[in-house]
């Protein structure tokens, strides 16, 4: 394998039975060199007995030109290609993808309001309260349901299984979005930040005892980091709606 892919990092084998002795190895694996298919990297086909390359379409840097113009859409989605600084910048765009459509939807919702009052209205519009409670419900649950999941990764089996993880995510996502048609305007915008707020802080709290031999890696403390800001800003934001009421 290093003779014939000299640049490619192996990481999990995952042996197959396809019988009449046909048996593969496929291994799955990175090129810091090359764009990927998937997430995290791409992997090769090989013959379990003699090691010879049987399938390299999805092989960093050893795939045919119509797989690796495909690799290209993939990687711009996933930010699979340049290493950690543009993994760093995707994360970068997405915080401010994010601002933009709650700042947005805010700003179209004061605008709103204010010409609704202007034209006598004494009660909101049904569409002007629906868009509210989309905006303020999807944004915190959103933040509540990504940092319950990892609050949840330590205590399921093998980190969980797909299923498992989606439906802590979408059971806190589902929550939040029925407290927001729930709760009236800025008190249940404040109730919602706050919320969220005690969820992220739970996060560097379960690494804590659950993951503490993940906080002496970069990563692990990254997140623990990120998260323990990321409470401070929500419980901020709180406060100050607390203050505007």
């Amino acid at each position: 394998m290093a003779r014939q892919a000299p640049g490619f990092v192996p990481e999990v084998l995952n042996y197959m039975q396809l019988g009449h002795g046909k048996d593969v190895v496929r291994v799955f694996g990175h090129d810091a060199r090359y764009p990927t298919r998937g997430p995290t990297g791409g992997f090769v086909v090989l013959n379990s007995h003699t090691g010879a390359v049987q399938s390299g379409e999805y092989m960093p840097g050893h795939q045919p030109a119509k797989f690796a113009v495909l690799t290209t859409f993939f990687a711009l989605h996933f930010g699979s290609f340049g290493g950690t600084p543009v993994r760093w910048g995707y994360v970068v765009l997405g915080l401010a993808g994010a601002f933009l459509f709650y700042t947005g939807n805010q700003l179209w919702i004061v605008s709103r309001r204010r010409r609704e009052r202007e034209s006598g209205l004494v009660v909101e519009t049904r569409g002007t309260k629906l868009l509210a409670a989309l905006t303020s419900g999807c944004t915190t649950g959103c933040v509540a349901g990504i940092s319950a999941v990892f609050c949840a990764v330590p205590l399921l089996p093998y980190g969980g299984s797909y299923g498992a993880v989606s439906a802590v995510y979408y059971s806190v996502f589902c929550v939040f979005v029925a407290a927001a048609f729930c709760l009236p305007g800025q008190r249940g915008i404040r109730l919602l930040l706050a919320a969220a707020g005690a969820v992220t802080a739970c996060v560097p709290l379960m690494l804590c005892l659950h993951g503490a031999h993940l906080l002496r890696t970069p990563e692990g403390l990254g997140v623990a980091v990120m998260a323990a800001l990321l409470s401070v800003f929500l419980f901020a934001s709180a406060a100050k709606h607390t203050r505007e009421i």
